[in-house]
């Protein structure tokens, strides 16, 4: 069930403008939704003359309405899951899949991919010429491979929890699900597919074998699924382990041990399991490094840590040896080994290969793996890429959208964002960097990096405290430029941008982390309100006379950087609420600056990452995060004021940290999800082309990208 707005009651409204000098009463008209004129009752004249002017069919783009948000594209998201068989490479990007093939593991090509699926890809299992694979709290997909450039989906098992990795053994599937334990599904049950057997235990990982599930759930427990609908006779084999793969009653686990603080330091434990009372433990090797994930290839088991990709001849299991270990990076989460071969899915390093001859890895595909902001600018959208575990350094990333259906990238920035502040105008980037600084960039020329640097100015700590100043937010009106720089609002002339300078700045009595402006008025959410810490508010400051800026009215708000934005007499805000209040999004009248009232509330769970307004429409689009660790896009119908209302609610496979609109586009910044491109105007600014075009990515100083699809193939390997 959608949300309901509450309304502030009218005796809290303000009646008139204030006659304080300097204020100015506001109006905004109210926006207009054009519906076709139903065809039934127009003129039968009127309608053959119009048909005569169509001069053939033409594909119709389905309409972005009130209620409803159409998906165009994605790009980028963290590699979790590969898998290899026959000649393909299945690698999972986000909430896709890519098929991979070439004539030499060096040389690949990129030959298809799936629409944008439910959920994360977590984990790929090749089965003939079908694949299944685990989508996150979406549950599990059957996928056909029988045509490797076209891959469909056949069907979606629906499982509760968040799937992880998925096992195939006759017409019984296996899925891991973390807290909600181990699945055990009957693929060909009277009805279609569904769930016979539960483990109701939390469980990262598993092997089947020898009648019996191997189970780690911090421990490594063996669990009986003879009788598939009743999963019994649990019998722990290990203390404490991480990773575990099995082959008949032979049981490998990878064991860890603290070794000091969050470290450990595995031991390869290896188990005859055919005395189901009385296990065997017939060999080990210490290891090192801890396990994330483990498989077995012949006599060979590959042990990928946090560090290494250990490989271990175990052809005689009482004296398993280590043949070689190879430096990875600390975000691998899958392996499949083909040959001398070993690809890796990185996280947020990409898709990665080893070559098991020389000990070495190197990038394949870079990604763009953890979308925090984005903003926009005609067809040219600038993208954070954020890590906070492991990963390479944070960065941004510059897209052209043109072609919503397949974004290109352009080029990239060695900066990251401190807070949120980032904001594109007119082909020039305003950057707020750690350290305090302001930066700015010309991206004027976006394809032809790289982009130069303009200014950079350091904001001064506060003069009464100390405190250090970072910038928080932007906003940009005219010639100047905006800053919600923590606990002071400051202005700079930015008709120059390389001559960027302050202009004015007046002290935030609730401080100052996030901004909206309309007519040199300032309105500025902050964490406190006065003296009242731990109260957000929204503050409004005049700038019409520059030199002697003023405070206006305060009122308290949900939030302080969940996002704000002005139209007219009106502020919408988003905020996460607190002890005993429920988030949501306000309306705020501002007729009297002097005096702001709420006056209407939409209670929402979870929290807002940030939202804007459709220019042209009342409607709010909000990217958000839900309590579960997904996230999902909200369309708001705000043309009753005291009423707004959630009018359509689209699921996203991560959580939803940033938006922008641009041409008809809405662009969400979905974390491991990478970006995603919705329909938010009755008309595609470019219908999707069938074949994503030519498309360069980012140099890595250890990357070497190789041809995909659209720039090569097999005939031009060397």
């Amino acid at each position: 069930m959608l949300p309901q707005a509450t309304a502030v009651p009218r005796s809290a409204r303000p009646a008139a403008a204030s006659s304080r000098p300097g204020s100015r009463a506001r109006w905004a008209l109210p926006g207009r939704v054009l519906r076709r004129c139903p065809l039934p009752f127009l003129p039968l004249p009127f309608l053959l003359a119009f048909a005569l002017l169509l001069t053939g069919p033409r594909p119709q783009p389905a309409a972005a309405q009130v209620g409803r948000l159409d998906l165009l594209g994605q790009y980028g998201g963290a590699v979790m899951a590969v898998a290899s068989s026959r000649g393909l490479v299945l690698v999972g990007m986000g909430p896709r899949m890519l098929v991979m093939t070439g004539c030499d593991p060096l040389y690949l090509e990129e030959v298809g991919r799936t629409e944008v699926l439910p959920g994360l890809v977590q984990d790929i299992l090749i089965d003939g010429t079908h694949a299944w694979v685990a989508v996150s709290q979406a549950g599990v997909l059957e996928m056909d491979m029988t045509d490797p450039a076209r891959p469909r989906t056949l069907r979606r098992i629906e499982l509760p929890g968040v799937s992880a990795k998925v096992l195939r053994q006759g017409r019984l599937l296996y899925v891991v699900a973390g807290a909600a334990g181990l699945h055990i599904v009957d693929l060909e049950a009277e009805g279609g597919a569904r769930r016979v057997g539960h483990v109701a235990e939390i469980v990262t990982d598993v092997s089947v074998s020898n009648g019996h599930a191997y189970t780690v759930n911090r421990n490594l427990v063996a669990v009986d699924v003879s009788d598939p609908a009743n999963p019994r006779g649990k019998r722990l084999l290990e203390d404490w382990a991480d990773a575990v793969i099995s082959e008949g009653p032979i049981v490998f686990a990878s064991a860890s041990v603290s070794v000091g603080g969050t470290e450990r330091s595995s031991t390869l434990h290896i188990h005859d399991h055919t005395n189901v009372r009385r296990p065997v433990l017939v060999g080990s090797l210490p290891i090192g490094d801890q396990a994330v994930f483990m498989s077995l290839v012949g006599r060979r088991l590959y042990h990928q840590g946090l560090r290494q990709l250990t490989v271990i001849d175990v052809s005689e299991l009482g004296r398993p040896r280590i043949l070689a270990q190879i430096p990875t990076v600390d975000t691998v989460w899958r392996v499949a080994v083909d040959g001398p071969w070993a690809w890796m899915a990185s996280g947020s390093f990409g898709f990665q290969v080893a070559d098991l001859g020389r000990s070495a890895a190197r990038t394949v595909l870079p990604t763009l793996s953890n979308a925090r902001r984005v903003v926009t600018e005609g067809h040219i959208a600038v993208v954070e890429e954020g890590t906070n575990l492991g990963g390479p350094a944070g960065h941004l990333e510059v897209l052209d959208i043109s072609v919503p259906a397949w974004p290109r990238y352009l080029g990239r920035i060695e900066q990251t964002v401190d807070k949120s502040g980032i904001l594109l105008r007119q082909g020039i980037l305003y950057l707020g960097v750690p350290g305090e600084t302001l930066k700015v960039y010309d991206l004027r020329q976006p394809a032809r990096g790289p982009y130069p640097e303009l200014a950079s100015l350091k904001m001064p700590n506060d003069p009464v405290g100390g405190r250090k100043a970072p910038v928080w937010r932007l906003a940009a009106e005219g010639d100047l430029l905006y800053m919600a720089n923590d606990e002071w609002v400051r202005v700079f002339d930015i008709a120059q941008p390389a001559g960027i300078r302050e202009v004015a700045r007046i002290r935030s009595s609730g401080g100052a982390t996030d901004i909206a402006v309309a007519g040199q008025r300032a309105y500025v959410l902050g964490p406190a309100t006065g003296v009242n810490t731990g109260r957000p508010s929204l503050q409004v400051y005049d700038f019409f006379k520059l030199d002697d800026p003023v405070a206006f009215g305060v009122v308290g708000s949900l939030g302080f950087r969940e996002g704000i934005a002005v139209r007219g007499t009106r502020v919408y805000a988003a905020g996460p609420g607190g002890l005993n209040v429920p988030g949501g999004f306000q309306i705020f009248e501002v007729t009297a600056p002097d005096k702001p009232v709420e006056v209407a509330r939409l209670p929402l769970s979870g929290r807002t990452g940030d939202f804007a307004l459709q220019e042209g429409l009342e409607r709010a689009l909000l990217a958000r995060s839900d309590n579960s660790g997904g996230g999902e896009l909200v369309d708001l119908d705000l043309s009753s004021p005291q009423a707004p209302r959630a009018v359509a609610v689209q699921t996203l496979a991560d959580e939803g940290r940033d938006i922008s609109l641009s041409g008809g586009l809405a662009i969400v910044a979905a974390e491991t999800a990478g970006i995603l491109l919705y329909q938010v105007a009755p008309d595609l600014p470019q219908a999707p082309t069938a074949t994503p075009p030519p498309t360069p990515h980012p140099p890595l100083p250890f990357a070497a990208y190789l041809p995909v699809l659209g720039r090569g193939g097999l005939s031009k390997c060397p």
